[in-house]
């Protein structure tokens, strides 16, 4: 009836974590002047590092375009964390015609032009050529054609061109209103062209299509060029450039969790939108809820919809999984050969499931498959899977009368 223990004291090391430690994002849309550095504590030193989708195998990862970027720290023994990164960039410097005033008599030089910069990154600064000063609006010009540049906060540049006209000059035709698209691929922008100078009626021709009126609709994204044509068959052009939001918004799987035991309902399912126009809203079918992540779920198929800003939508599709039925099956047994013996034994057969069993054995027997040196009476041998599904099996173990 002696007893003696022994404590042991295991350790572990602490959380690895990686952080963000710096971020440059893109100065200029569509540029590739981004980066960022990645900090990792805690786990065992020795760190290397990973990115993805792109950005190398340092701590820094730099030439980056906007986007999302997902640094992998790992430690020593093997240990990983992770820290994502969303590079931004300013939206497309745009120069815009705000106001025009052509000059009022021929060879005068009361004309003026205003430009309206919108986008990139402000304060903006204005440039006029060949002549027309530092300011957003540039006056006193003459007849002719004169280009601003616009620059914002991030050195990117821009340009628009304004035509000054006086009586009896050619025909001018200026852009009025444009409607960009709302969706990737889509093809609901317009654009209307004004024509001014020359001598009426106009008539409108658009390039590469567009019909033959002032607005051209229906149009997906590009460059499209309005000819007007005035009674004399004098002609000018003015150049719109349709934009979509830079990406298609798409809906991707971002984790999955399959069901666990046969029949349960523990499947979750996460999917990440990108591209479109943020913030995004969500919704599942034919069930789920109105978040990124669906939880809950039983074995079966479904569809996460995600809508952006501008109404947008795209779908994924997450097949949730199940094992097949846990099943503990009597496999063999053994009876007591003699009244009051113990050599009796019944082994239990596991099917289905997660492999990878484990086996108790109640009210004794031992762990595993196999329970030998039983007395008579009843014996429940309990099978755990790898999900930790049981599934059960009784045995009732016999012995002759006494001899």
């Amino acid at each position: 009836g002696c007893t003696a223990t022994q404590t042991f004291t295991i350790t572990e090391p602490t959380v690895l974590i990686a952080s963000a430690a710096a971020q440059t994002n893109v100065s200029c849309n569509s540029g590739s002047n981004g980066s960022a550095t990645v900090s990792a504590t805690g786990g065992t030193a020795g760190y290397t590092y990973s990115w993805s989708p792109s950005g190398g195998t340092a701590a820094t990862a730099s030439g980056l375009t906007a986007g999302t970027y997902t640094a992998t720290v790992t430690d020593a023994n093997g240990c990983t964390a992770t820290q994502s990164f969303t590079l931004t960039e300013p939206t497309i410097l745009v120069a815009s015609p705000a106001a025009q005033t052509n000059v009022s008599c021929n060879s005068g030089s009361n004309g003026s032009a205003t430009v309206s910069a919108t986008g990139g990154t402000g304060t903006y600064t204005y440039s006029w050529s060949p002549s027309g000063g530092t300011a957003a609006t540039a006056s006193g010009l003459t007849a002719g054609t004169y280009t601003v540049t616009v620059t914002d906060a991030n050195s990117c540049t821009t340009t628009q061109t304004f035509t000054i006209t006086e009586p009896a000059t050619a025909l001018t035709a200026l852009p009025v209103a444009q409607t960009n698209i709302a969706c990737n691929s889509g093809s609901t922008g317009s654009a209307t062209v004004s024509a001014t100078g020359g001598t009426p009626s106009y008539t409108y021709s658009w390039s590469p299509s567009g019909g033959t009126a002032a607005t051209a609709s229906g149009l997906t994204a590009g460059t499209y060029t309005a000819t007007v044509t005035d009674a004399n068959g004098c002609t000018a052009t003015q150049t719109f450039t349709i934009t979509e939001p830079a990406t298609a918004l798409t809906a991707s799987p971002a984790a999955q969790t399959n069901v666990s035991c046969n029949s349960g309902s523990n499947g979750s399912a996460t999917v990440s939108a990108t591209g479109g126009t943020p913030s995004y809203t969500y919704s599942w079918s034919p069930s789920g809820g109105t978040a990124a992540t669906a939880s809950g779920l039983i074995a079966g198929t479904y569809t996460a919809t995600v809508t952006d800003a501008n109404g947008c939508t795209a779908t994924q599709t997450f097949t949730i999984t199940e094992p097949t039925v846990l099943i503990a099956s009597a496999a063999a047994q053994t009876n007591v050969s003699c009244n009051s013996g113990s050599n009796g034994s019944a082994t239990v057969s596991a099917t289905g499931g997660t492999a990878g069993y484990t086996y108790s054995w109640s009210p004794s027997g031992g762990t595993a498959a196999t329970a030998s040196g039983l007395t008579a009476g009843t014996y429940t041998a309990t099978v755990t899977d790898a999900n930790g599904c049981t599934a059960t099996q009784s045995f009732t173990i016999t012995e002759p009368t006494v001899l």
